[in-house]
């Protein structure tokens, strides 16, 4: 068997020695890109809540199952802010672009760049997320989340987060739930 970028791997006793690796540093280095802390730190977390809730008992998960669409490039990103006139926060552009375009999320999970498009045409709101019975979550114009009740028009939310801020808030508050 050949692994590409090792040189070799050798059993003896207990150890395994592997020789090599410097190759494989290399293009992991060079060819993958950086990810940002929030979406390092998001993607870990989401991954040990997928740990915790393996039967996705937690509202929506059943939808998204902690899992993401393939993100999308930064040009885009930048094409869908042209066409339709708004400047995305740098927290969602990470999300989108080193995380998944759309998927794992609070309740049936953020949108990818295409239902978020689709949405913005209808209302002219940057709606992310959806809670389920006529309640959204949207990206304000100064770059925080905040919360619609379509029937009642009431836009609201409690504290002023960023969308990084959300995002872990969330992921952070359901590992509670579920450790406890």
């Amino acid at each position: 068997m050949e692994i590409l970028g090792l040189d070799m791997i050798k059993k003896e006793s207990d150890t395994v020695n592997i020789t090599g690796l410097d190759k494989i540093r290399q293009v992991f280095h060079n060819d993958l890109p950086r990810m940002s802390p929030f979406a390092l730190e998001f993607t870990r977390l989401v991954g040990r809540l997928k740990e915790l809730d393996r039967e996705f008992e937690e509202f929506g998960a059943d939808e998204h199952q902690y899992e993401y669409n393939p993100v999308i490039p930064l040009s885009k990103v930048r094409a869908f802010e042209e066409r339709c006139d708004v400047k995305l926060p740098k927290g969602y552009v990470e999300f989108l672009t080193q995380v998944g375009n759309g998927g794992a999320g609070p309740a049936y999970g953020f949108y990818s760049i295409e239902e978020l498009e689709n949405k913005h045409k209808r209302t002219n709101m940057l709606i992310i997320l959806d809670y389920g019975c006529g309640r959204f979550g949207t990206l304000k114009d100064n770059g925080t989340v905040g919360y619609i009740d379509i029937e009642d028009k009431d836009e609201s939310l409690s504290d002023e987060m960023t969308f990084e801020e959300f995002a872990l808030k969330w992921v952070k508050d359901t590992i509670r739930k579920y450790e406890n």
